[in-house]
């Protein structure tokens, strides 16, 4: 994965078979990425359907409080992947809507899964203050460079 330019990369493991990667932006950005890698000791076949669900899922407790009031699935472009695949759902917070800029508050999170090969699974979350904003284009492409290589 490539992050965006100018943005920072680090990843902790979990356990055994979970990683989670962050993309910290430079000071003068207002955007958020954090992901959880999981690699499955059973792998399963790789179903859209499963990961359509679970980006889903993974947005219910914004819908409340989102403009959009339901999670809407988009397809995610992972063409280095050779074989995955993946799904957000981007919603924009209600009260944040006409109000400023404020660091810390941000009016849409994305929220996604990915399926990089039948046993590595990605979720992601994202934040950011406009859609069309470059900082999450650059997010959405960083997310499209997920990639599995093979250990060094």
């Amino acid at each position: 994965m490539t992050p965006p330019s100018g943005w920072t990369m680090t990843s902790e493991m979990i356990d055994d078979t979970a990683k989670i990667v962050t993309l910290a932006p430079s000071a003068n950005v207002h955007a958020s990425m954090l992901m959880t890698v999981t690699l499955s000791p059973k792998p399963q076949p790789m179903m859209r359907e499963k990961d359509k669900a679970g980006a889903v899922a993974a947005s219910q407790d914004f819908v409340p409080t989102s403009v959009e009031k339901r999670a809407v699935p988009r397809e995610l472009s992972v063409a280095n992947s050779g074989t995955g695949f993946g799904y957000c759902c981007i919603l924009a917070e209600a009260s944040r809507v006409g109000k400023p800029v404020e660091f810390g508050q941000y009016l849409m999170v994305a929220m996604g899964r990915i399926q990089l090969r039948d046993d590595v699974s990605v979720a992601v979350g994202m934040t950011s203050d406009d859609e069309q904003e470059a900082d999450f284009k650059a997010m959405m492409k960083s997310v499209e460079t997920a990639a599995v290589t093979p250990a060094r």
